[in-house]
């Protein structure tokens, strides 16, 4: 058996029946974690969200060993089953969309390459690309699933799958949205969870195992005493309620935050396609920050990105039609010689390949920046 684990439902055989393949698992009886939560009435308790995660972070752990990676981690793939001393149990079920690394093994997956596979709101940002998957994407399905049982729903929602997907490519997740009376969330846990959450899988927790020892230390008094910076003497501490921190959103435009991301328009122009260059899911991540990106000829939006592969001379007389509206240039094989060349034409910023959808948008509002500074002295 490849995978055996108290925290994973058995597989205890397969076959095939008149053409069909099936599965004999041990039978569960239980609730899905959604329909546990929904039974709670309400947010389960700190110690329970710890017991449940931590049972999910051991099934992974033991999976991510064997090389096999779930990619559906969601409430619905996990059972809660009560135990004969009425201790929560875990269990991880459903590994259809699994993928089994085998070094040995050069054949397709068990979904067709460049297919979409996984649940949008607890899918990872490369599993909304439609990239390769590791250990790491479980890991951020694991804070998807923390901020869940934290807040009652996921980090990301919205009205279609693809919309949702956007948010997870390109959003920072929120804070938590919680009950004034609920347990007060310890920031070692809100850090860990906004670690899972990250972008990149390299900025994740390194492992399954890792991510268990930070859950058990976030949910610990001694270590915050000594992670966390001591409070000063002198200061008061006042009454525990002064002392809450306040999530109220200031007015629109009252906020630096807020005159920061006010609304662009920006005109897009791709020269030539490019497997690197624009793809038209950033669309979506550059509404997602404000900035309404139109893919045509004309060059009036506040800036102009023009996308040019390896065509170099091609953006060099795109750069000549512009007039006054500052550029931008991403492009491929970029050396120091191309991007003086690309700056002494009039290029106010030049972007490699690959393109980010985060190092693009910091490039457009700096350079509105910069031209509203300039005529406005």
């Amino acid at each position: 058996m490849l995978l055996s684990h108290p925290n994973v439902v058995r597989v205890l055989d397969f076959g095939y029946h008149e053409g069909s393949a099936f599965l004999v698992m041990e039978l569960v009886v239980g609730l899905s974690l959604d329909e546990w939560l929904f039974a709670c009435g309400g947010l389960p308790t700190l110690a329970d969200v710890s017991l449940i995660t931590l049972q999910v972070l051991s099934a992974l752990q033991a999976a991510h060993a064997q090389g096999i990676v779930h990619r559906d981690i969601k409430p619905a793939n996990i059972l809660i089953v009560d135990t004969a001393d009425s201790e929560l149990e875990a269990k991880v079920v459903d590994f259809g969309l699994a993928h089994v690394e085998d070094p040995e093994d050069d054949g397709p997956t068990l979904t067709q390459q460049d297919a979409i596979a996984g649940t949008p709101a607890y899918m990872s940002p490369e599993q909304c690309r439609s990239l390769a998957v590791g250990p790491s994407t479980d890991l951020y399905a694991v804070g998807c699933l923390l901020t869940t049982l934290l807040q009652g729903t996921p980090p990301f929602d919205a009205s279609s799958a693809i919309d949702v997907m956007a948010k997870q490519m390109f959003l920072p997740p929120g804070p938590l949205e919680r009950p004034a009376n609920a347990e007060p969330i310890p920031p070692l846990l809100e850090r860990l969870r906004l670690d899972l959450l990250s972008k990149q899988p390299h900025s994740r927790p390194k492992d399954a195992e890792t991510t268990a020892e930070r859950l058990r230390e976030a949910l610990s008094e001694r270590a915050h005493a000594q992670r966390l910076p001591p409070r000063k003497r002198d200061v008061p501490t006042g009454a525990r309620e002064d002392r809450a921190p306040s999530w109220a959103q200031p007015a629109l435009g009252t906020s630096p935050l807020a005159r920061e991301v006010e609304p662009l328009k920006v005109s897009l122009l791709v020269l030539a396609p490019h497997p690197d260059g624009w793809s038209d899911v950033y669309l979506a991540g550059l509404a997602a920050q404000g900035i309404e990106a139109d893919r045509t000829s004309a060059k009036d939006g506040d800036v102009v990105v023009v996308d040019a592969a390896e065509d170099l001379d091609g953006a060099l007389a795109t750069l000549r039609t512009c007039g006054e509206t500052p550029v931008i240039v991403c492009a491929a094989r970029l050396g120091s010689d191309e991007m003086n060349r690309l700056i002494e034409a009039g290029a106010a910023d030049v972007v490699r390949y690959p393109i980010s959808i985060d190092t693009l948008v910091k490039r457009i509002r700096r350079v509105s920046k910069r031209r509203k500074q300039g005529s406005s002295g």
